[in-house]
């Protein structure tokens, strides 16, 4: 007779294996690859501490880097200079608050806190407006009189129709076809010999490149990890089983670049570079440079693959997950902007900004310990009863 029986031992065995250690992994093969960029465009923000435009005088429309700064005591960054050959000294272009406020002229630091201008003589005030190029964005030349008014001069009061022009003796204003400045107590005129200051106005395609990122004033903002994906692998059989398993994941990675440089004369704009990626072990690395057209964030879409072999109890299921973890980077940068405008000219400036990054980093692949399986098949074990 043939005695079948079913040993509930043998079963319970089985499923009790691997519950206390996770299950093996084996041949694990790891791969990433770039799959997407899309590139947008984030609002710039405004300057943390602008300097405070003067209320009483002209803006320069869409050169809006350009503005008139009242003097408050220290000279103002990026106020506009040119040195002065007679005197051999540098001299800021001025104008005066009250009286002839329409007179541009220069101030000194050598000479004193005052603007010295031209009002039937030689003047001065310590109550002026400095002209002020942010970052020196927009594109001034001064340039020889050609015998006429050009319409891209710079103005204290557009109305009066005077401009700011210099020669060898300094800065002062040009009306009509006339120059004069002021020297030695007197106002001297000059009908030619002398320079005026231009404006670019027209629009320009944008450049940025050569970023170089400051690491070591870069902060990081880290969560905990985040399941990016998982695949659970159930074994019915009653011995233990390998199986393969196949973990396809996507993630983002955003970069983003504040200059604060946007201008309505930009027709077009683009950034060469790596983008800055972060991990723990090796701190900051880069990808390989990119030139990024009319945008300044990019959103890259990064395809995490992992295949493997886990072993499998039975009457078990296993669960693998791939994780990572989500680092918010801030860093300041500097690097070079060319603007190239319609008719050729190239404007060339160095500027600074901040790079912000989201990333997924330290990708990692995990096996929760195995559970037995819900409503299993009992395995048999079938013994001969002896005759």
């Amino acid at each position: 007779m043939i005695l079948t029986a079913f040993i509930a031992c043998t079963f319970l065995l089985q499923c009790s294996m691997g519950l206390d250690d996770p299950p093996k992994l084996m041949n694990m093969e790891v791969s990433d690859h770039l799959t997407k960029s899309i590139v947008t465009t984030v609002n710039e923000p405004q300057p943390l501490a602008p300097q405070q435009r003067s209320s009483v005088r002209q803006t320069f429309g869409d050169n809006r880097y350009l503005k008139w700064v009242r003097w408050t005591g220290s000279l103002p960054n990026w106020a506009v200079s040119v040195y002065n050959q007679a005197a051999r000294r540098t001299d800021y272009v001025c104008v005066p608050i009250s009286g002839c406020d329409w007179s541009p002229g220069y101030y000194s630091p050598s000479r004193g806190s005052f603007c010295t201008h031209t009002c039937r003589g030689e003047k001065r005030t310590n109550q002026f407006d400095l002209l002020v190029n942010e970052q020196n964005l927009e594109l001034l030349q001064w340039k020889p009189f050609p015998g006429y008014t050009p319409s891209n001069l710079i103005a204290a009061r557009v109305k009066y129709e005077v401009y700011v022009g210099k020669n060898q003796y300094g800065i002062g204003p040009y009306r009509k076809k006339i120059f004069s400045v002021a020297l030695n107590g007197k106002e001297v005129t000059y009908k030619n010999n002398f320079d005026i200051l231009t404006l670019k106005k027209e629009k320009y395609r944008e450049r940025m490149f050569n970023l170089k990122y400051q690491v070591d004033q870069m902060t990081t903002d880290s969560q905990q990890p985040i399941v990016i994906g998982q695949y659970k692998a159930t074994n019915n059989n009653c011995q233990s089983v390998t199986q393969t398993v196949r973990l396809d994941q996507s993630v983002q990675r955003q970069s983003t670049w504040q200059t604060s440089t946007t201008s309505t004369l930009k027709l077009s704009s683009s950034i060469t570079t790596g983008v800055p990626v972060f991990s723990v072990t090796a701190g900051i690395e880069y990808s390989s440079a990119k030139t990024y057209s009319d945008g300044n964030s990019v959103t890259e879409i990064i395809n995490h693959s992992v295949t493997l072999q886990v072993e499998v109890p039975a009457n078990q299921f296993c669960v693998v997950r791939m994780t990572g973890k989500r680092y918010d980077l801030n860093m300041p940068f500097t690097a070079s902007l060319a603007k190239e405008y319609t008719d050729g000219t190239v404007h060339t400036v160095s500027v600074s900004g901040l790079y912000q990054g989201v990333q997924v980093g330290e990708v990692n692949v995990v096996a929760d310990r195995c559970q037995p399986n819900p409503n299993p098949k009992p395995c048999g074990l079938q013994v001969a009863d002896p005759q």
